[in-house]
């Protein structure tokens, strides 16, 4: 009886930890974009308009996983995952309007949890 309560217990704790991290690495996301906005508007103003139309801010799945790890201490973030977190985030913020990004090249484009 007390086997299969810890063993409830111990998946229960899993799902949490797991929420946990994918929460974790939502707010980094949203960090690693919101940090390349200040900075291409930080240098926006030095650019010529034709420039300001050709270029644009970037963010990149790295980014996302050196936040990840150096505010949350998550070192063991697959690329794929952290890629599809930093999809997911890029479209609730609008990145495209704005922003680059190397989520959808074809190396990132894994299963999320396979790494």
């Amino acid at each position: 009886m007390f086997e299969r309560f810890r063993g409830r217990r111990e998946r229960e704790v899993a799902e949490r930890r797991a929420a946990l991290i994918d929460a974790q690495l939502g707010v980094a996301a949203d960090i690693a974009i919101f940090a390349a906005r200040r900075e291409w508007n930080r240098r926006m103003p030095t650019l010529a308009l034709k420039a300001q139309a050709e270029h644009c801010g970037r963010v990149d799945v790295e980014d996302v996983l050196t936040i990840a790890r150096e505010y949350f201490g998550l070192t063991a973030v697959p690329h794929p995952k952290a890629a599809a977190v930093l999809r997911n985030r890029f479209e609730l913020r609008a990145g495209s309007v704005d922003l680059l990004t190397d989520a959808y090249e074809r190396q990132h484009l894994g299963h999320p949890y396979l790494g």
